[in-house]
């Protein structure tokens, strides 16, 4: 396989198991730090990704009571691993619960889910690099995703990137430049009149708890009608706390 095709495939590979352990998170009796908000992703992987040979979990991981083969990552401390070698770990989670209104486009920041990662592998830690477009990302790196809706209230259909940036307390920025994934579904799908699009965003972020992660300066990216003209004054910038 040529190098570009399978870098390409192996980043397909770290977005699809990721996203695929959000799916169905909802809050259960006597089970600690559910969510009762549910988030489903079908996975993105490509058919040719199956062609990979999947990394070998080790077998005391396996064993753990936390491990999730199938990637569906609810509870703090449950991990899953995906096929080039990433070991993700949910670390923490919180609601938001805020809605924004900008122009004919509403936002419902729902909530929040704070990762840890390991790159056990070259593959792995290559295509995070790729990812969030940083060179030097070390092969242990914290990520936070933001679940959020876009309702298009008004009457035409709308097109959006998501999220241009974000700001947490210390100043630090992160962007589609470095450090900012959004939802590849955004680039390509254009919101009808009256309908919501759940997705997210995926944010690296230093070493911190959860808490020293609020609040979280989030702006908002542009929207347009699917003629190209812009809607509202948007960037706009939404402070979130959790």
């Amino acid at each position: 396989m040529k190098e570009p095709t399978r870098y390409l495939v192996l980043t397909a590979l770290f977005f699809g198991v990721l996203l695929s352990g959000l799916v169905l998170i909802r809050q259960q009796t006597g089970q600690q730090g559910a969510l009762d908000d549910s988030f489903s992703m079908s996975n993105t992987q490509p058919k040719m990704a199956k062609l990979q040979r999947p990394y070998q979990v080790p077998i005391d991981e396996q064993k753990d009571t936390h491990f999730r083969e199938d990637g569906k990552l609810v509870h703090q401390g449950d991990f899953t691993y995906q096929a080039a070698g990433q070991r993700i770990e949910l670390i923490g989670q919180a609601k938001v619960g805020q809605t924004v209104k900008t122009g004919q486009v509403r936002y419902q920041l729902k909530r929040v889910q704070y990762y840890h990662n390991v790159a056990r592998t070259t593959a792995a830690l290559e295509q995070a690099k790729g990812m969030f477009k940083h060179a030097s990302l070390p092969k242990d790196f914290n990520t936070l995703l933001l679940v959020y809706d876009i309702k298009n209230t008004s009457d035409r259909k709308i097109k959006t990137d998501g999220i241009a940036a974000a700001t947490l307390p210390n100043g630090q920025v992160m962007s589609p430049i470095k450090g900012l994934y959004n939802d590849p579904d955004l680039h390509t799908m254009t919101l009808a009149s009256g309908k919501t699009k759940q997705t997210y965003v995926l944010l690296l972020v230093p070493d911190w708890s959860l808490q020293q992660l609020q609040p979280l300066k989030v702006d908002l990216a542009r929207t347009y009608q699917s003629n190209g003209q812009q809607m509202g004054k948007q960037p706009f910038q939404v402070t979130l706390t959790f």
